[in-house]
């Protein structure tokens, strides 16, 4: 019988990097020329190689069995084509691929616009990425860490309180923060730079109905475990910089607005540290322990463990037993961090919705005012309603993100393969 192209799959082309991670044996990560990158072992990049245009897969399996001593069944072949290189556009065979250009599984980008080429960020960042030699890097945070302890004990901080967050000038900080928001995704492309890798767009996106800035640092793969953790600290660092340059000021001025906007900008550097959801703490703590996927691979291994316990039989780790076992253990404790972090949360939500019931009046009163500010076309009255609005719905915004999030990861956990699509994406 004649085979046809639908019996020859050929993958199109695409470079093999070795990949630093706490794995057994071999791993790799595959550049494609349209941005995708894909993590593999080292049986399923042979697989791959032979994905040539030649063979049907039922001959590339026995090759591999017989020349290898590796051995694919049918079905975890075709899953492994159809999720990854079908649903990807990776195949010359224009009928298996897929159009609807798919966001990678578990990073919840679920739109993004480009605002900035990376050919144009590569050149603008060129001179500052020189902040990321050692020196630049201890003087800059040591300046910032003085600076506040200088601040507390001097009281800088002592006239913030409840009553002037609320009538603070609530326009200018918004802009003095979202810079640092800009500052951030420069910061992780110019540690890119600095590394030498190819910076791809940067622009705005969705994350959890959210908006948010991302950088497309896809090829940060390429680089060991130390310079991604650099990378991925990057955004965070040039947040530092920035607070930094603003305490320099305050402390000649004594500016409540700045007062408000380096807290905030303080504490949008420890949400983005939360291990939790795929900020860059999650991302750093996966390149610290060198585990891939770290949280999809955290819940599964714990879902196994508590089947083991309670049927008493000898559960398989699945794609966890790959981990090496010294790096195991981090695994189980951040499984458990993770379900205490959600129960806390839980309550912690209980406990917010009970105090907005109280609140109620003071929050109807609020958009109130807001409606009568857009009537009377009060930009100021109205941005000023909307911070005190959000200083009392933040808290269940946020909870509401952790809900929203879990159930994502839940329905999504079996649909995760060892073999999976990682294209970096930081916000």
């Amino acid at each position: 019988m004649e085979l046809t192209e639908k019996d020859l799959l050929k993958i199109k082309d695409y470079e093999a990097h070795s990949l630093d991670v706490a794995e057994e044996g071999n791993n790799f990560v595959l550049s494609f020329a349209n941005g995708v990158y894909l993590k593999v072992s080292d049986s399923t990049l042979k697989f791959v190689s032979r994905l040539d245009g030649t063979k049907p897969i039922d001959d590339i399996i026995e090759e591999l069995k017989e020349e290898e001593g590796i051995y694919l069944r049918k079905e975890q072949v075709e899953s492994f084509i159809y999720e990854n290189l079908s649903k990807n556009c990776l195949l010359t065979n224009e009928e298996y691929n897929s159009k609807s250009g798919v966001i990678p599984d578990g990073s919840q980008l679920w739109f993004h616009f480009p605002l900035f080429r990376g050919e144009r960020i590569n050149v603008i960042l060129k001179p500052v990425s020189v902040l990321f030699k050692k020196v630049a890097v201890i003087s800059s945070i040591l300046l910032f860490i003085v600076l506040q302890i200088y601040f507390v004990i001097n009281g800088f901080y002592s006239d913030i309180n409840f009553s002037n967050v609320l009538h603070m000038n609530t326009a200018g900080t918004l802009v003095i923060v979202f810079v640092s928001f800009i500052l951030h995704e420069m910061g992780h492309a110019a540690a890119g730079v600095y590394y030498n890798i190819r910076i791809g767009n940067m622009g705005l996106g969705i994350y959890l109905f959210r908006p948010v800035f991302y950088t497309d640092l896809s090829e940060a793969w390429k680089l060991n475990r130390k310079k991604r953790m650099v990378t991925n600290f990057g955004g965070l660092y040039f947040q530092i910089v920035y607070a930094a340059i603003l305490s320099v000021i305050l402390l000649f001025t004594d500016a409540f607005i700045l007062k408000i906007s380096i807290i905030l900008i303080v504490v949008s550097v420890l949400m983005n540290l939360d291990p939790i959801l795929r900020l860059d703490g999650y991302w750093i703590l996966s390149d610290l322990f060198g585990v891939v996927n770290v949280n999809d691979r955290a819940f599964d291994m714990l879902v196994k463990v508590i089947q083991k316990i309670f049927t008493k039989k000898d559960i398989d780790l699945g794609y966890g037993a790959n981990i090496k076992k010294n790096v195991r253990m981090f695994v189980y404790i951040y499984s458990f961090i993770y379900v205490a972090s959600t129960l806390i949360a839980l309550f912690f939500g209980i406990f917010i919705v009970g105090k907005l019931l109280v609140n109620y009046p003071e929050i109807t009163g609020l958009l109130g005012q807001i409606k009568e500010c857009i009537g009377n076309k009060d930009i100021l009255g109205f941005l000023s309603r909307m911070n005190n609005l959000l200083v009392l719905l933040l808290p269940l915004i946020y909870f509401i993100i952790m809900i929203i999030y879990n159930i994502h990861r839940i329905k999504n956990r079996n649909r995760f393969r060892d073999t999976n699509k990682n294209k970096a994406i930081v916000s």
